[in-house]
């Protein structure tokens, strides 16, 4: 019995011993234990501007016939649309930012890219299908609501617009902030960004023009009068691409795995040529048998 309790005590010892080292040993030293609200802004931004699949910046104009696909079926080209589901990952610790700003000044230009990028994922969520959680939603941390409710499309639209209308308020009250791999953390930029996102927004809203509680009209004339917005393309919020890793066009031609291009239709082509548009030299290629019967490449009719 005496041996027993030495070798229980025994083991204790050793195991105290294990456990007072188990931080150090289960640490690796060049891997970070802390964000800061840089680190967040720059990933939550790069999650904005980069399209979530190589093909999904083409489903709008293939849902519209602009342009077709030929390799495979393509649901978007023949309005099947299938599933659709919801994702907020990207945004579910935005609110850190905030949190974890160094002066309280920085601290709005962090809270106003959180509320901008609300606003931008609630809005392709409600876009996508309809009635989504939102007054419930992202709170499973703060107010342990694992199961939100759903709003009506109407109550999320009406929070995206005040969303949108917060977040120029703090960028308007902020300042130059890290983490900003497109605008450089300029808030007259982003001023300009969140504004003309919201015009789009109440563009799209535009059949519910007689709703007294979206006041279209109103909020327009608003923006339009005593906001920043999009002046000229060098406003425009783009990734510039490389021929780096991680950084190539979406439909870059060395990493993409279809065989097929899309082919662009008279719907659009016809379109660009009445109107002599030098887009059409961005969107498609000049016919060779055109260009060995004596065109030029210059001319839209060869297209």
């Amino acid at each position: 019995m005496k041996k027993l309790c030495i070798y229980i005590a025994m083991g204790s010892l050793i195991s105290l011993a294990s456990c007072s080292k188990f931080d150090e040993i289960n640490t690796n030293p060049e891997t970070p234990v802390q964000v800061n609200s840089s680190m967040l802004a720059t990933r939550i931004i790069l999650n904005l501007a980069n399209q979530p699949t190589q093909k999904s910046f083409m489903q709008p104009y293939l849902l519209t016939k602009e342009i077709a696909w030929t390799e495979l079926v393509e649901g978007y080209q023949y309005n099947g649309f299938g599933e659709g589901g919801i994702s907020m990952n990207a945004i579910n610790d935005a609110h850190f930012m905030g949190q974890y700003a160094a002066t309280d000044v920085l601290a709005n230009s962090y809270n106003g890219l959180m509320y901008f990028a609300r606003a931008v994922k609630f809005y392709e969520a409600t876009m996508s299908v309809g009635d989504v959680p939102y007054k419930e939603a992202l709170k499973g941390e703060s107010d342990k609501t694992y199961f939100p409710k759903y709003d009506t499309q109407k109550e999320v639209f009406l929070g995206i617009l005040n969303e949108l209308e917060k977040a120029d308020q703090l960028f308007a009250s902020g300042a130059k902030f890290a983490g900003d791999p497109l605008y450089g953390g300029d808030i007259t930029k982003w001023r300009k960004l969140v504004n003309s996102f919201a015009l789009n927004v109440l563009i799209q809203l535009s059949k519910k023009e007689a709703d007294a509680d979206l006041n279209l009209k109103g909020r327009f004339q608003s923006i339009l009068t005593n906001k920043p917005i999009f002046t000229a393309n060098a406003d425009n919020f783009q990734l510039v691409r490389s021929d780096k890793s991680g950084q190539t066009y979406p439909f870059y031609k060395i990493s993409n795995s279809f065989v097929i291009y899309p082919v662009v239709s008279t719907e659009i082509i016809d379109r660009l040529k009445q109107y002599q548009d030098r887009r059409l030299f961005f969107y498609a290629n000049p016919s060779a048998l055109q260009i060995a019967n004596g065109k030029q490449v210059s001319d839209c009719e060869c297209r």
